[in-house]
């Protein structure tokens, strides 16, 4: 799972406030950039600690808090959704009541939690382009099917019409095979896109 776009949200918890943010992120300097804009914007805050997961490599970070009552918190609250490719960054003004290690880890995954709330979820779905070229009687009749059928398509007119077309099946339906007797579509590639969860 990703996360479409960038999400934020702020809680009070014994008088002290966490104001958590979550990032889609590509790469570790993109998460250090995230960090490092946040640690200025806040700069009188008394802890900003953060994790990400990024191409399968995760990390974490207390700054200053009890050693894993803050980022290792927030990387569970990540992993816990299935995330990648994201970084959760939370900001900690001190209210003057301890905590305590345990109630820093529910407070710094509660944080994470209530940002999620926000986040429109993607998910990875495979699909399948095909190409195809036709007369402009075929075409007229492809396209109907295919936009109830296909995943996405576009058209190139030249002489004929060219399809470009997503599926989420490799096989394709006889309907479309049934137009295209004489010039098959052909199978370009495999790609993965991520959807919103429905």
């Amino acid at each position: 799972m990703k996360i479409r776009e960038a999400v934020s949200e702020t809680i009070i918890i014994e008088k002290s406030k966490f104001i958590s943010f979550i990032y889609p992120c590509d790469n570790v300097e993109q998460y250090r950039n995230f960090l490092d804009e946040l640690k200025v914007k806040y700069y009188d805050s008394t802890h900003v600690c953060s994790a990400y997961i990024i191409n399968n490599s995760q990390h974490h970070n207390d700054d200053g808090e009890p050693q894993g009552s803050a980022g290792l918190p927030i990387l569970s609250t990540l992993n816990k959704y299935q995330l990648e490719d994201c970084c959760g960054i939370v900001v900690r003004y001190f209210g003057g009541i301890k905590l305590g290690i345990g109630g820093l880890i529910r407070a710094y995954s509660t944080a994470i939690e209530e940002a999620m709330k926000k986040a429109t979820l993607l998910q990875a779905q495979k699909l399948f382009l095909f190409k195809v070229a036709l007369d402009y009687n075929q075409a007229f009749k492809l396209r109907s099917i295919l936009e109830n059928y296909a995943y996405s398509f576009e058209e190139i007119y030249h002489e004929n019409v060219e399809y470009r077309f997503f599926l989420k099946e490799q096989t394709l339906s006889e309907n479309i095979l049934n137009i295209c007797k004489e010039t098959p579509p052909q199978f370009i590639k495999e790609e993965i896109i991520y959807v919103p969860v429905v």
